[in-house]
């Protein structure tokens, strides 16, 4: 409910100060949300196979993202669809028309979007009984958790360099190497594929062997796609494969690093834990994106692979400090 103001706030003003404020409070009210999430996800005693739960979690996050592009791209058909009963009720003194349908009321997008944030309370009072009860200490430190278990914590930090990366521009990348828009764009799709299709498979294996050597195992592959992306971006059909396998990995450090740190925390010091989660991860998407943008400034468009490789390589190296090989 936190989000439905500030998207009705959004869709009926037009000030900038106001927008300022209202894209801020979505998106503490995104974060709030997102760890409440994994605190529920995490914390429940699942009698076998957590990994794989927790997977599925995370590819119906993917599925929200995949789906999100396509609703706004067929919004119009749904506006004009939808004219008879929204003209003069909720979108007074707006004229809609069939021809103006292809530039969509913008008003109409974020009240799409407060209604299906209200219409998630449905499953959620559904699942209530399900919500294990926590209460936060005044002892309990994110900073404190984050240090208690580096190594999800920075895999999730790695993990957030390379899918934010790969998002922001991949799609540049494959331009920048001499790809026609629609298979530059094709990329990402692949990324995102591999994200929703492999995800769970992958972190299903963790729930029978030690998930640290999962997130281990997805850090060195996600270095060697990222490696092997500058060559392979020559030939479409290699690099599209690629670019599936990629996202298979990265969204298997994901919920694995989520899975061992359900494992290892309970009650009040999971829900910390779970903030540093969602932290470590917007600080190593941020400081990713930056870092790209600068190097693929500075270096060309292999910026994109080199940062990813020092992020997996700094973060592999930490591993076989931790981590006795067998």
């Amino acid at each position: 409910c936190w989000r439905i103001p500030s998207l009705l706030l959004l869709a009926y003003t037009a000030n900038i100060y106001i927008w300022t404020f209202a894209v801020f409070l979505n998106s503490v009210g995104c974060f709030i949300f997102m760890i409440l999430l994994q605190t529920w996800i995490a914390g429940m005693k699942f009698k076998r196979n957590k990994g794989l739960m927790v997977a599925l979690y995370s590819t119906s996050i993917s599925l929200g993202f995949a789906f999100g592009p396509l609703l706004i791209d067929y919004s119009g058909r749904i506006l004009v669809l939808l004219m008879p009963w929204l003209q003069g009720v909720v979108l007074s003194g707006s004229h809609i028309t069939a021809a103006g349908s292809g530039s969509f009321n913008v008003r109409f997008i974020f009240l799409l979007s407060a209604l299906l944030s209200f219409s998630a309370l449905l499953p959620i009072l559904a699942g209530l009984y399900m919500v294990p009860s926590f209460r936060i200490k005044g002892g309990v430190g994110i900073w404190k958790s984050i240090m208690q278990t580096k190594g999800p914590m920075f895999a999730i930090a790695m993990a957030g360099v390379s899918y934010f990366g790969v998002c922001a521009f991949i799609t540049l990348y494959g331009m920048r190497n001499a790809l026609p828009l629609h298979e530059s764009a094709l990329l990402l799709s692949c990324f995102m594929m591999g994200a929703l299709l492999l995800e769970a498979p992958l972190t299903w294996v963790s729930d029978f062997i030690d998930r640290r050597y999962v997130i281990v195992i997805a850090a060195f592959m996600s270095m060697i796609c990222a490696v092997y992306l500058p060559i392979a971006i020559y030939v479409n059909y290699q690099a599209f494969i690629l670019l599936f396998l990629w996202g298979g990995v990265t969204g298997a450090i994901y919920s694995t690093s989520l899975a061992l740190i359900g494992d290892k925390y309970e009650g009040d010091e999971l829900v910390t834990a779970n903030a540093g989660y969602s932290i470590m991860e917007a600080s190593g998407g941020t400081a990713g994106i930056l870092l790209i943008g600068s190097a693929m400034d500075l270096l060309g468009s292999d910026g994109l692979p080199y940062v990813i490789m020092l992020a997996s390589i700094l973060y592999f190296s930490f591993a076989l400090t931790r981590y006795r090989v067998v």
